[in-house]
Formats: C-alpha cells, sequence, structure tokens
C-alpha cells in the first residue's frame, strides 16, 4: 500500500491540510494519509506551542471518521529527542516493510527542505508527494541551488496540481487569540475543543 507521511506541528490542524489529504487520496497518488504531530519539533521551540496531547485531540477531532486519513501517534511512540523525519520513516519502513511511505509536504516545507536533517537521503530512500502555496511557491532555480538535477526529477514528479490552500496556522491562532470566527477554516469540533480549553487565547 502507499502510504502519505504527513509530518508537521499541526498547531492547529485546519481545512488546508484536510484537503491536503483528500487530495493526495482523491487523485490517486496514496491510499492512506498518515497526519503525524511532531513530538518535539526541531524547527520549533516546543514552549511556544500547544502541547502534544492537545494537538493530537484536534487533529483526532478535525479527521473523524474521514476513510483513507488517520492520526498517527509514531513519533510519541519513539520519543526521540528531535523528531527527524528520515528517522521516523525509516522506523516505519522497517515495522511494515509491505508499504511504500511517500512524505506528504507543503510548499512552504519544500523551501525548508535544504535545512532538514539528511534531506538527500530523505529524497533518496523515500518518496515526496508536495502542493504549492501561492505565497512560497518554489521554482526549480531556487531548488537547484541546494539539490542536484536527479532530484530536481523526484520534486517535479510528486508536485501534485491542486487550487492554493491560503490558509496557515499562524492565521488561525492569531484569528483566536482576536476573538474572530474560525468556523470556516477548522472543523467545528476542533473549534469547540480549542475554545473550551481556551488554547490560543491571548497568543497571535
Amino acid at each position: 500500500m502507499k502510504i502519505a507521511y504527513f509530518g508537521g506541528t499541526f498547531d492547529p490542524v485546519h481545512n488546508g491540510h484536510l484537503a491536503m489529504g483528500r487530495c493526495a487520496l482523491e487523485k490517486g497518488f496514496v491510499e492512506k494519509v498518515l497526519f503525524a504531530p511532531a513530538y518535539t519539533p526541531p524547527h520549533k521551540e516546543s514552549g511556544r506551542i500547544a502541547s502534544y496531547s492537545d494537538r493530537c485531540e484536534m487533529l483526532r477531532l478535525a479527521l473523524g471518521n474521514t476513510s483513507g486519513m488517520e492520526l498517527c501517534t509514531v513519533e510519541e511512540e519513539l520519543a526521540l529527542p528531535k523528531s527527524y523525519t528520515l528517522d521516523v520513516l525509516r522506523y516505519l519502513a522497517r515495522k511494515h516493510p509491505e508499504h511504500r511511505y511517500l512524505l506528504l509536504l507543503g510548499s512552504d516545507s519544500v523551501r525548508q527542505l535544504s535545512t532538514w536533517s539528511r534531506p538527500h537521503e530523505l529524497l533518496a530512500e523515500f518518496g515526496i508527494l508536495w502542493f504549492a502555496r501561492r505565497d512560497s511557491l518554489p521554482d526549480e532555480e531556487e531548488l537547484g541551488r541546494d539539490f542536484s538535477d536527479a532530484e530536481l526529477e523526484i520534486f517535479r514528479k510528486g508536485r501534485i496540481e491542486a487550487p492554493f490552500f491560503e490558509i496557515s496556522s499562524t492565521k488561525v491562532r492569531s484569528m483566536i487569540a482576536k476573538c474572530e470566527s474560525v468556523r470556516h477554516i477548522i472543523p467545528r469540533e476542533e473549534e469547540q475543543y480549542i475554545m473550551s480549553r481556551k488554547i490560543y487565547s491571548g497568543k497571535e
């Protein structure tokens, strides 16, 4: 089975994330999408993000019973000092050799990929699927500064053509902090959980 590993901070997960998962499924790139919140995000200061348990619960509520999309808590299982994607994918590939894992990214993450731990090994060992976002669309000239021609071909094959998703977690947090409605950009059940626990109140 082809499975997309969609890792991220998900602070919080929003409709853009969910649309990316659905699109990857509907276009036939994969048969399942795993939404995996980072246990210890290497690019974020953990004290400035919601707790891992809250981010998992927000994902669980947002995903509901959506076919083909699941919450994955493998990073908590591994409890690595820093949750590097290559280590997690290698673990999953060893544990489930019958599956093929692909990394699912937004274009903002693609732009940062060269700063990740062992990005060239990540591209060589696992497929990559990625979506464009209007405000952070990397072109081949930009990617070519850090990646080889063979790696650029991996990016070309993995690009998923889809509508732009003009939502960011930063924007969601800011709107909640300002007491603005987010009902149109996150699922209702997730919104109720955030409000009941005052997760982003006063944080922009």
